[in-house]
């Protein structure tokens, strides 16, 4: 059961330089359902901002895209058309228009499939990716047409590495290599440089690691 909490969005405006006189707006985030959380926003620019909403207790109601296209002041909210054994786990916006989602099948937790949208959420195209059966997250390169998706297979005390695949086509080719790392994210600040997340597992050690 996926744990339960809030859905009000909050936004940090800034009244001076100073960290200590910040302030948090409440924002709406274009749900009423009280069951509903949101997690995992994702940033194009000052303007537009994706992320997820998903029922806390066990429904059958779909997971949500909100998303502001005017830095917070509206905020929208969508109903994730993929096959209903799937659960959104993260969504990446390039733009108004364009996002990626990675999913996870519900009933096989090790498993899960790519979608891409090109008309804001309305609907998502099944992203064909050769051998990725667990899709933890998908990651744009700034400044080019490549992403990568991380995935992993069952996480066990013997198999903890994640598999990268990178595509330099938007999504039409993929390539497949180790990482050597058991990562669940990553975020990419150019085509070279970034940083990985992921947790530790074995028999004498459990804890969080992070890699540049």
């Amino acid at each position: 059961m996926k744990s339960k909490h809030l859905i009000p969005i909050f936004l940090l405006t800034a009244l001076s330089p100073l960290p200590a006189n910040a302030q948090w707006a409440n924002q709406g985030s274009g749900i009423s359902n009280p069951n509903f959380r949101v997690s995992g926003f994702t940033i194009a620019n000052p303007d537009v901002v994706w992320g997820i909403a998903t029922d806390a207790v066990a429904s059958p109601e779909p997971d949500y895209l909100v998303k502001t296209n005017d830095g917070g002041a509206t905020w929208a909210a969508l109903p994730i058309n993929v096959p209903p054994a799937l659960h959104a786990i993260q969504v990446f916006v390039l733009d108004e228009m364009t996002g990626w989602l990675a999913t996870s099948d519900e009933l096989n937790p090790i498993s899960g499939k790519v979608y891409k949208t090109t008309n804001g959420g309305l609907s998502w195209i099944p992203v064909e990716i050769p051998n990725a059966t667990q899709a933890a997250q998908v990651e744009y390169i700034p400044g080019t047409e490549g992403a990568y998706l991380v995935h992993n297979g069952a996480i066990t005390e013997t198999n903890t590495n994640a598999t990268m695949m990178v595509t330099h086509d938007d999504g039409k080719t993929w390539e497949t290599f180790e990482s050597n790392l058991n990562l669940d994210c990553v975020e990419f600040l150019s085509p070279k440089s970034g940083f990985g997340a992921g947790n530790i597992i074995g028999p004498d050690s459990w804890g969080m690691e992070i890699v540049h």
